[in-house]
């Protein structure tokens, strides 16, 4: 079973993604966020396969997220996340898989 956290702050989006997750049979949402400090106790305590993530939220945007899952959980090996974080853009749900370095600041 892979289970997703999905990050997002529009509750339209956010269902949509919930409905198309609930669709395929061995994956389960376990859980959503808004807001990017909520998000990282949510995937420290959820531990999920996959995050997927709007770029633009309330309090700040998916690169902060980033950089406090580091800070705060150790996920990086090098310059990797051992967690698979897909970012989008909500306007276009169009998926990318990104590999994110702070030093890309």
């Amino acid at each position: 079973m892979i289970t997703v956290v999905i990050i997002e702050d529009e509750p339209a989006v956010r269902k949509e993604i919930s409905y198309l997750i609930q669709q395929e049979a061995d994956t389960v949402l376990v859980g959503w966020s808004d807001h990017v400090q909520s998000a990282v106790k949510l995937i420290d305590e959820k531990q999920p396969d996959v995050v997927l993530m709007d770029i633009q939220l309330q309090d700040g945007t998916a690169f902060d997220l980033l950089k406090r899952l580091n800070l705060e959980l150790q996920l990086k090996v090098g310059d990797f996340f051992m967690l698979p974080i897909y970012l989008f853009l909500a306007a276009s749900l169009q998926s990318v898989w990104v590999s994110y370095s702070p030093e890309q600041n």
